[in-house]
Parts: C-alpha cells; sequence; structure tokens
C-alpha cells in the first residue's frame, strides 16, 4: 500500500465517564454511561486522516492486551495500515489508557468517534 502520511507515535485507549455528581470522598458512585475511544495524538492524527480518505499508516508499540487490540480494530476500521505497530506483551508493555470523569452541564458537545454512548 502506498501511503500519503506516516504517523508514529503515542496510542492509547480513553474512557470517558460520566456520572450524576463527582463522588464525595470515599464514597462510590453509579456511572451514567461510558464512551470508550481509541486516543493519543498520532493515533489520533492517523484516525482522522484515514477517516477522511488518506492513505495512511500508522507506527507505534501497543500491549497485546485489550486495550491494544481496541486501539488497533479502531484504527484499521478506519482504514489505517497497521503493518508497522507492534503487538508487545509482558510487564513492560501494557497499553496506556486515560479516564476521564466528568458531570452534566446544561449543553455538552461531544466529538467521539463512536455516536452513541455505552450504557452501564
Amino acid at each position: 500500500m502506498s501511503v500519503s502520511a506516516l504517523c508514529v507515535g503515542h496510542a492509547a485507549w480513553d474512557l470517558c465517564i460520566f456520572v450524576d455528581a463527582y463522588p464525595a470522598e470515599n464514597s462510590k458512585t453509579e456511572i451514567g454511561f461510558l464512551i470508550e475511544s481509541g486516543g493519543g495524538p498520532a493515533a489520533n492524527a492517523a484516525w482522522l486522516l484515514g477517516h477522511w480518505g488518506v492513505p495512511t499508516a500508522f507506527a507505534a508499540v501497543v500491549g497485546r492486551d485489550d486495550f491494544g487490540r481496541k486501539a488497533v480494530k479502531e484504527l484499521v476500521d478506519a482504514g489505517v495500515d497497521c503493518r508497522l505497530v507492534e503487538q508487545r506483551t509482558g510487564t513492560p508493555r501494557r497499553s496506556h489508557s486515560s479516564s476521564s470523569i466528568a458531570t452534566p452541564v446544561p449543553e455538552l458537545w461531544l466529538t467521539a468517534k463512536c455516536p452513541v454512548p455505552v450504557c452501564v
């Protein structure tokens, strides 16, 4: 495959957790809904270019775990060539993830790769 763009760098799996209110210290709360999506600057750029139809390849190292597999699948589904992604196993190489907690706001605009939140 001939590519017009090569994105090299970080890939992660992002979890955006929505709650009615931030939990008080030493307490628990229920999750309203959850949005999962690939992340990382280079991975996001590769996904967007692939989504736009630009022939794109991505090079990175991710873990051979659920987050790594999800991140690579999302890129491949967007048309990104991921043959340069190395999936490693072992303690020093687990996929990176990011979690964000948010509370409702009067008007919330989300730009997510997945259009529908996962209800939990």
